[in-house]
């Protein structure tokens, strides 16, 4: 999506206008695939190369 929003920012806008409010109402919510520690971000980095990955991968910052 990145490079199609950085083609077209204009959608990107769009779509963020519709989508904020439902992730602010709790009615849109995103799984989480995984959380890794901030330590292991190369671990995250290539859970994403893989391309397994269904729903966030994030950062644990602190414990």
């Amino acid at each position: 999506m990145d490079e199609y929003w950085r083609q077209d920012p204009e959608a990107a806008r769009v779509c963020w206008q519709e989508l904020w409010p439902l992730l602010t109402s709790g009615r849109l919510d995103p799984p989480i695939s995984s959380v890794f520690p901030l330590e292991r971000a190369w671990a995250a980095l290539n859970h994403l190369d893989q391309r397994k990955v269904l729903g966030r991968t994030l950062l644990q910052i602190g414990a």
